[in-house]
């Protein structure tokens, strides 16, 4: 078979969300299967690059966090005179009507903001990278099987796409527990935005 893993932690990664993924590709290359690998480029230990030198893995640099530095911005523009000066404009009695008052610049923004946080965890950029990625691995033929592996659970959205453009069954590995914990534990609403 033909094998596209996708995981952001990989050999010589030596995060313990690597071992699982590395481990399972390595099996898969000895039972005599077709393996590539889609990871983040991470600090290496040379250590065990002589573990996966039978395997091709794309390793996808991780660009800086894009939304911090938008947030950064975000604040320094809302102390701008130019916002103060919008929301001055907004008479009194219409601030406490809601069906008059209208959301400002600043508060669409903030709204925006919080809902793209709430889309996945902070690889968005990397995981755009990673489907890019995916759409050149695809035009050199199809995967027979897409395997994802995590958190950060940024690689199975990733691997949807995979799954969807292979035309090819898709196996989710959710490493941690805490996908299951809305189940034992239903009071506590333990369960993140990105999973659910």
């Amino acid at each position: 078979m033909k094998i596209l893993i996708l995981s952001y932690h990989f050999y010589p990664d030596t995060s313990v969300g690597a071992k699982r993924p590395s481990e399972l590709a390595l099996s898969l290359t000895q039972a005599g299967h077709t393996v590539s690998v889609i990871c983040a480029k991470l600090n290496n230990d040379t250590a065990l690059n002589d573990r996966i030198k039978s395997i091709k893995a794309s390793r996808i640099p991780v660009p800086p966090d894009i939304i911090s530095i938008l947030v950064k911005a975000l604040k320094s523009f809302k102390k701008d005179r130019t916002i103060k000066s919008l929301n001055d404009d907004i008479d009194q009695s219409n601030r406490n009507n809601p069906a008059i008052t209208k959301e400002n610049l600043y508060q669409t923004l903030r709204r925006w903001y919080f809902s793209m946080v709430a889309l996945g965890d902070a690889l968005k950029i990397w995981t755009l990278m990673v489907t890019i990625n995916i759409l050149f691995k695809r035009l050199s033929g199809r995967y027979d099987l897409i395997i994802s592996s995590g958190p950060p659970m940024a690689v199975h959205y990733a691997a949807c796409f995979a799954k969807k453009i292979n035309l090819c069954p898709w196996i989710m590995d959710l490493r941690d527990p805490f996908p299951v914990l809305d189940f034992i534990y239903p009071e506590k609403n333990f369960m993140s935005p990105d999973v659910k």
